[in-house]
């Protein structure tokens, strides 16, 4: 650790912090940004109620907002709601600002997306601690967000070494994603099936080009490499802190709900689900892309496909879940094609 900073010597900062403050009420505006400036760390912005606050919240890339409730052009609590349902503002932390910190109003405000809910007036520790509290779990977001771009970044560079699968890992984890959202699953667990997606490659790094562009058939040695490289990839992702709940579900990739899959013969629901969701999306995305082995299958081959694995090869209930997701995201390029 480094040493601590000496009496009178300057404090110097790597990360600063941006907040966004909107109250109309001159006094506590007042108020609210001497208190936040005491902390030299902190950029403070205010803005007017009358501006696009989606717009502000993202163009200045704010790290976290403070929210009246009671504006008088605009609802407080709908404008939170609104920056929760937009994409680039949603994981910003809000702290609502409310004439009192009721039950209700603090129920309210919650159900709204806010983070947290403070009443007047005011305590200059408490709103400190809390906005602290707040900006270092931003931080913790913003990390995991680099992190998912590094995955991201490290599933294009595999992909690079085989001219026949380019995007290949960004359609899986879009079509597991899409099975996932089909059958319930929460967001949390859809990030942890998409970074699945994007790494079930990775064991490809160890291969011999010559044996992962080989047009024609594998030998006995080189079909066992192929297949050893499913179970190196949960090897190369141990470091990652998700492992515990990732790590099955590249293992099991090719498990078979028959019990013949590899490497472990598990059989049905011993199968963890995220692997056989992935191992649908994977299948039907390696079926219709050019090999060096085969061409392409049609969609509606691969669809076949499906079908005639299901109970076999695949979860027969995530198969159908998947068809009828296929069937509804074709429907509107035929309308298109009709008209």
């Amino acid at each position: 650790m480094g040493e601590s900073r000496k009496p009178g010597q300057p404090e110097y900062f790597l990360i600063r912090y941006r907040i966004l403050l909107i109250d109309e009420e001159p006094m506590s505006r007042a108020l609210l940004e001497a208190i936040l400036q005491t902390e030299t760390r902190y950029d403070v912005f205010v803005a007017p109620e009358s501006c696009d606050l989606l717009q502000v919240a993202e163009d200045k890339n704010i790290d976290l907002i403070l929210l009246d409730t009671r504006l008088r052009e605009k609802d407080g609590y709908e404008l939170c709601q609104a920056l929760k349902a937009h994409s680039p503002t949603q994981w910003i932390p809000i702290i609502l600002l409310t004439g009192q910190a009721s039950a209700s109003e603090r129920s309210k405000g919650l159900e709204a997306g806010a983070e947290d809910v403070i009443g007047r007036p005011f305590h200059r520790a408490e709103l400190l601690l809390r906005v602290r509290s707040l900006l270092r779990i931003k931080a913790l977001h913003d990390q995991l967000d680099e992190v998912e771009q590094a995955i991201l970044a490290l599933s294009r560079l595999i992909e690079a070494r085989d001219q026949y699968t380019e995007a290949h890992t960004e359609r899986v984890a879009s079509y597991a994603e899409a099975i996932g959202r089909e059958i319930g699953l929460r967001e949390e667990d859809l990030r942890m099936l998409y970074r699945a997606a994007l790494l079930h490659d990775i064991g490809k790094v160890g291969i011999p080009e010559l044996v992962l562009n080989k047009p024609g058939v594998l030998t006995v040695e080189e079909a066992r490499l192929m297949r050893e490289s499913t179970i190196l990839s949960p090897d190369l992702c141990a470091p990652l802190r998700a492992t515990p709940q990732l790590l099955p579900i590249i293992r099991h990739l090719h498990e078979r709900i028959d019990g013949t899959g590899y490497p472990d013969h598990l059989a049905g629901d011993q199968i963890p689900l995220g692997a056989r969701i992935l191992s649908i999306a994977d299948a039907y995305d390696a079926m219709t892309s050019q090999r060096p082995y085969r061409p392409a299958l049609s969609p509606s081959k691969a669809r076949n496909q499906l079908k005639a694995g299901a109970g076999h090869q695949w979860d027969a209930r995530l198969v159908e879940v998947f068809l009828g997701w296929l069937a509804k995201a074709e429907r509107p390029e035929r309308s298109a094609v009709a008209v």
